[in-house]
């Protein structure tokens, strides 16, 4: 079951691998962006799971605080429940046997006992993990879902 918890401050913790080369991948850095101050448990989440994907993938996953981003509330939208998830993200070119080791790894690091507890003791909770195609089509009922928020709200995408 899923938690609902009020959006008053910044609560979704995204995973987002930077836009870079697909050929580079995952020669360069995997950037884990982190919407709140270093030391809070939502840091401390993504720092013990950079850590253990660093050490299962042949590349190195640095955690970004960015606690200067503005929450919804602070940006007009009126607060609602919304539940929480995690994802990691790599750019659409990545090439496909690079997104199933990647996500092979995740689920490795997922499933080590005491990553797991570690993250329990934070208070996160560890559904069973997925795959490309079922978060893919999770993303896209998540976009829909915001994208009604945000026009109901009567806000708009500004592209530079």
């Amino acid at each position: 079951m899923r938690q609902m918890i009020p959006m008053h401050r910044r609560s979704l913790l995204a995973l987002a691998v930077l836009p870079m080369p697909a050929l580079a991948f995952p020669e360069r850095s995997v950037n884990i962006i982190v919407p709140f101050a270093a030391g809070g448990s939502t840091d401390i989440a993504a720092r013990l799971i950079a850590e253990r994907l660093s050490a299962l993938v042949a590349g190195r996953f640095v955690v970004e605080n960015h606690p200067d981003l503005p929450t919804l509330e602070e940006q007009g939208v009126a607060p609602f429940d919304l539940s929480t998830w995690n994802a990691l993200l790599a750019p659409r070119s990545t090439p496909p046997e690079r997104v199933v080791a990647l996500s092979s790894a995740i689920h490795a690091a997922l499933a080590e006992p005491g990553l797991a507890q570690r993250l329990a003791g934070l208070g996160v909770g560890v559904p069973e993990p997925t795959g490309p195609a079922e978060t893919a089509a999770f993303l896209s009922r998540e976009v829909a879902k915001f994208r009604a928020i945000a026009e109901g709200a009567g806000l708009r995408l500004e592209r530079p």
